[in-house]
């Protein structure tokens, strides 16, 4: 497996999810934690629960039931002051740690993805606690990585 095509099952999956909350958002929607250590934490979680997901439906059914994992998702991949590097230095440390293609756990990419999303907006906030503008989204990052590659 090549690196755009782990970025292209990451974002796909980011993008039904997101198509989903703009579809049937949730009644009402837990404010992320402000907190970064317990958002990750969050974030963590959620992952470790998606990773055995079935397909979209099955992950889009459990963030249903968790709201809190689905509020803290869409903070880090929408809302975190992250830049378009740090997307696709987390995209490309997930697939980097990934041993083999990972069969029968469709949603493994982009839980990882998730994880090392958590640890780039760790090392991404300066030391004096002032947040960087948000400057892009997940899927912006997968047009860009891929179309990059396509060309090389």
């Amino acid at each position: 497996m090549q690196l755009c095509d782990f970025e292209e099952q990451i974002f796909s999956m980011d993008q039904a999810i997101h198509r989903e909350i703009s579809k049937y958002p949730l009644p009402t929607r837990p404010r992320p934690p402000k907190d970064l250590r317990r958002l990750r934490a969050i974030v963590r979680r959620a992952a470790g629960d998606l990773i055995l997901c079935r397909d979209v439906d099955h992950a889009i059914r459990r963030l249903r039931d968790d709201p809190e994992a689905w509020s803290a998702i869409v903070a880090l991949t929408v809302e975190a002051p992250l830049s378009l590097d740090d997307h696709k230095l987390a995209g490309r440390r997930a697939f980097e740690a990934t041993p083999r293609e990972p069969h029968g756990l469709p949603f493994y990419p982009f839980c990882f993805y998730l994880i090392e999303l958590c640890d780039v907006l760790l090392l991404a906030q300066p030391e004096n606690g002032e947040a960087r503008p948000v400057s892009t989204s997940a899927a912006t990052v997968r047009n860009d990585s891929c179309y990059r590659l396509a060309l090389s």
